[in-house]
């Protein structure tokens, strides 16, 4: 746990003034404040210290202090893909609700992706480049039957005798 992270900066924070805020706690090691892709501030940051007891004292030290007006939210900083770690909810997060609701787009693409990829059928139908498949599905045009457009009026009258040959009784029409 030799890496914290700080939520809660204030807007006009920058690497020098956060490094100076924690370097009473020991040697900082490496210090990353976050930006959108804009370029946008997002008023969070990670920063890493030398061994976990100097972490873990600027932690109880320096959680819910302020920074100039904002007050700062010191926390261990867990592992990419723990399970104890908060859900998003930022609007730039992927897996967050918000992000959802900005790029509706992206959802329904997850959504279609995951219906197709739900059989093996359907990933080979997805994939557009087996040669293979194409060739059976050609193949197979040619084996099914083709409904005949019954247009022309010989058909439907062949047709209309051999219902009506069928029928026994007396034609009320």
């Amino acid at each position: 746990m030799s890496r914290l992270i700080v939520k809660g900066l204030p807007s006009n924070c920058t690497e020098e003034k956060l490094r100076n805020h924690f370097k009473t706690f020991g040697k900082i090691t490496d210090c990353s404040l976050k930006y959108t892709r804009d370029g946008k501030f997002r008023r969070f940051a990670f920063v890493g210290f030398e061994t976990d007891g100097n972490a873990q004292k600027a932690r109880e030290n320096l959680h819910n202090t302020f920074m100039g007006a904002s007050r700062l939210t010191v926390e261990e900083c867990k592992p990419f893909g723990d399970e104890t770690k908060p859900r998003a909810w930022s609007k730039y997060a992927k897996g967050s609700s918000a992000y959802k609701r900005l790029h509706p787009e992206e959802e329904e693409k997850t959504r279609i992706v995951s219906v197709k990829s739900s059989s093996p059928l359907a990933k080979k139908m997805r994939d557009e480049n087996d040669k293979k498949f194409h060739d059976f599905v050609e193949v197979q045009k040619g084996l099914l039957p083709v409904a005949s457009s019954s247009n022309d009026e010989s058909s439907k009258n062949s047709l209309i005798e051999e219902l009506l040959s069928g029928i026994s009784g007396k034609f009320l029409g």
